[in-house]
């Protein structure tokens, strides 16, 4: 098979604002290795996006998936079902790929390999919202190591491969039945982490090959997602005792969701949402609770620092709220 064969399907999930897929079509459009097929999935698609995208991308097929379901898991997994190629591409609206994107990622496919190659990623250039380029190959610059070669890098959270800069092979899609539709954060690792599981290799592009325009995705507006997936890990990764005392959650995954549990515990403190507050205190509470036994004292009088930091926000919105109505009344005599 030489690259020219290489059949690319493209899936652009949640495009119902036709706005943000301006910049991602143009750069479609200018790739040296044209895609076989574009599927657009999300709630209210109808002609007008398929036409838009047709006049951008000549002699595509472009197909249009129109459903009412809001899992991100769901959309992508109806986007693939939608699309027949062999390989399979994420653009995710208001992301750019240069245009040797699909090209140099499809190359690695070509050759023979002791194991099936599940996807190729390339790195990638951090942009603001208007295009600016604020980091060059982010990737490299952050010093993690690529391509992935253990699950300890997933389970760190330093397997930095996110789906608008990777190609998919269908059969290491297929193998692993998609996307979990039960999460509903960390989706792009967790299909990774079973290819990689289920014995598909990765590739790593040196070169920035896709314009993102967020790095690391906020999650302050998933409280969930964080407990979710730490609990699908921990069945997955039990801890090993033997002689080398083996703790997947005490080494790997407790250090990194209690950070990441406190990211969100400031958000919904900071917003002044007490009841999503006390839930990520709760799970916060639970992720101190897998550290070793000598640690443990530390992590929970942390959790302790940040309910009283949620009382004495709860008390200054009540103040103020009574201060509010203090006022009107008496504005209203």
């Amino acid at each position: 098979m030489t690259i020219r064969e290489v059949r690319i399907a493209i899936i652009i999930v949640n495009c119902d604002d036709g706005s943000l897929l301006d910049r991602g079509i143009a750069s479609i459009a200018e790739q040296t290795l044209p895609p076989s097929e574009i599927v657009l999935v999300g709630d209210k698609i109808h002609g007008s996006h398929s036409s838009t995208v047709s006049w951008w991308v000549r002699d595509c097929p472009v197909r249009s998936v129109s459903t009412a379901k809001s899992c991100l898991a769901t959309r992508r997994n109806l986007g693939v079902a939608h699309s027949t190629a062999d390989y399979i591409a994420f653009l995710d609206p208001g992301d750019q790929w240069l245009p040797s994107h699909l090209e140099e990622l499809a190359k690695p496919f070509l050759i023979t390999r002791v194991h099936p190659l599940g996807w190729a990623f390339g790195d990638f250039d951090m942009v603001d919202d208007s295009g600016v380029v604020s980091v060059h190959k982010v990737l490299q610059h952050v010093g993690f190591a690529h391509p992935i070669r253990d699950v300890y890098t997933f389970l760190a959270g330093k397997a930095l491969a996110f789906l608008s800069t990777s190609i998919i092979s269908r059969k290491a899609f297929d193998a692993i039945n998609g996307f979990d539709e039960l999460l509903i954060d960390y989706g792009d690792e967790d299909l990774f982490l079973r290819m990689f599981r289920h014995g598909y290799d990765n590739v790593f592009i040196s070169k920035s090959l896709t314009r993102q325009r967020q790095f690391f995705p906020p999650r302050g507006d998933l409280p969930d997602g964080h407990l979710i997936y730490l609990e699908k890990l921990l069945q997955m990764f039990p801890d090993e005792p033997g002689l080398k005392q083996r703790s997947f959650a005490r080494a790997l995954l407790a250090p990194r969701f209690f950070s990441a549990m406190i990211s969100t515990c400031k958000v919904e403190i900071a917003n002044g949402r007490p009841d999503a507050a006390m839930k990520a205190l709760r799970s916060l509470g639970f992720v101190a609770s897998l550290y070793h036994v000598t640690k443990r004292p530390l992590m929970k009088a942390i959790v302790a620092l940040f309910w009283a930091r949620l009382l004495i926000r709860m008390i200054r919105l009540h103040v103020q709220r009574r201060i509010l109505v203090s006022m009107r009344t008496f504005r209203l005599r």
